[in-house]
């Protein structure tokens, strides 16, 4: 076969591919608990106790990556422990269309009471669910990979709505998931690699809208990208050993305290957020450095307004960190003007809070362009285009 045959076939599959994917719209699972069938809290903890219930449940799929076992359709009352544990599995399986609650007493028979936990298990998607009313939403707990959330609600969890600990290298994404009323929206901790975390809407939290830690190891490569969060103590908190990751693209508005907050933080990029209103200071870095600030919006913070402030400042910086990239700065509500050789860069640096006088040296005079981002369709339209034209031309 030639070259071009075997690429036209690679875009064919590819296309095939996508199209197979869940369809996970923005927001809203379309849960309806009329239409669900009312199921105790279900346990599984090998692979052989997972192919026994596939058949006593008369559950469909083959527990592939094409066709996953499903699990749908359940109203489950936790009654105070965990509504859907699986461990130590390999096999996979989807969980949709779910209601799952009531998971209140912590420490029960399963560690966690969470309406999700997945302990040393892999090849797990949970899609269009509904987590309400529980101590922990979804827990992902040693040794997991390939977990894939989506298109989820988690209302009400008085801990957090999805939690990832201890020893994973992923992959790991939540994603297009919406939680508004609990302690953390999403919470990160101890040897957490590879996560993706986007498209989520996260509100009305008491504590963060996202928090990540790496504790006594280090946390890496993971991702913090297109996340709306709006009414939380603080937006995104990093810290503690984590590294080389990147945070884009996020809106943060009213925060209680600080918008995102890094803490032995390193290596790590910052840039294209939108962080507005917070009550303390938008970016705030702590014994933090090797980090990349640049693109970012920052507004209104920590009691600004249009007019600088050295009582108002809207970021801290006590390390060694880079607040601009290709001579680049940020956004900064109260410091937008001299720019009198209009290069698109105020003449003067922003001076930020913090005891080492570290400054944005490049602050821009106008709010960055958003950067336009494209879907893997669009890709392999234009490849299977490509191919499309080199066949012609061969003819």
């Amino acid at each position: 076969m030639g070259l071009l045959k075997v690429l036209g076939v690679v875009a064919v599959l590819g296309m095939v591919f996508l199209l197979s994917l869940p369809n996970v719209p923005a927001s809203g699972t379309g849960v309806n608990a009329d239409s669900m069938q009312s199921h105790e809290p279900i346990r599984i903890n090998s692979d052989a106790e997972l192919e026994q219930m596939v058949q006593d449940e008369n559950w469909s799929g083959e527990g592939t990556f094409l066709n996953p076992y499903y699990i749908k359709y359940y109203e489950i009352n936790g009654n105070g422990s965990t509504g859907i544990y699986i461990g130590n599995t390999t096999k996979w399986i989807m969980i949709t269309h779910c209601y799952l609650y009531n998971s209140t007493n912590y420490g029960g028979t399963y560690y966690y009471s969470a309406g999700v936990e997945i302990y040393n298990a892999h090849n797990i998607s949970v899609y269009n669910t509904n987590v309400s009313n529980s101590e922990y939403g979804i827990v992902l707990d040693h040794g997991y990979s390939s977990i894939y959330i989506g298109n989820d609600e988690f209302y009400n969890n008085t801990n957090f709505g999805v939690g990832v600990f201890m020893s994973t290298d992923g992959p790991v994404s939540i994603s297009d998931s919406e939680f508004k009323n609990g302690g953390v929206g999403i919470y990160l901790s101890s040897d957490v690699n590879n996560v993706t975390v986007k498209n989520n809407y996260i509100s009305s939290m008491m504590g963060e809208g996202i928090f990540i830690n790496g504790y006594s190891t280090k946390s890496a490569n993971n991702e913090i990208y297109h996340n709306t969060i709006y009414y939380s103590s603080y937006g995104i908190y990093l810290g503690n050993n984590l590294a080389g990751s990147k945070i884009e693209n996020n809106t943060i508005v009213t925060s209680y305290l600080y918008g995102i907050e890094g803490y032995k933080l390193s290596n790590t990029t910052i840039s294209n957020n939108t962080i507005r209103g917070s009550l303390s200071y938008g970016i705030f870095l702590n014994d933090s450095s090797g980090n990349v600030i640049y693109q970012n919006m920052l507004l209104y913070n920590n009691g600004g307004n249009d007019t600088y402030n050295s009582s108002h400042v809207q970021a801290f910086d006590n390390g060694s960190n880079q607040w601009f990239y290709l001579a680049r700065g940020n956004y900064w509500s109260d410091w937008t003007t001299p720019d009198d050789d209009g290069d698109g860069i105020v003449d003067n640096p922003y001076n930020l809070d913090g005891s080492l006088s570290n400054v944005d040296p490049y602050p821009l005079a106008e709010p960055p362009q958003p950067i336009p981002e494209f879907s893997p369709y669009f890709f392999l339209a234009i490849f299977a285009m490509i191919i499309g034209a080199l066949f012609s031309r061969k003819k």
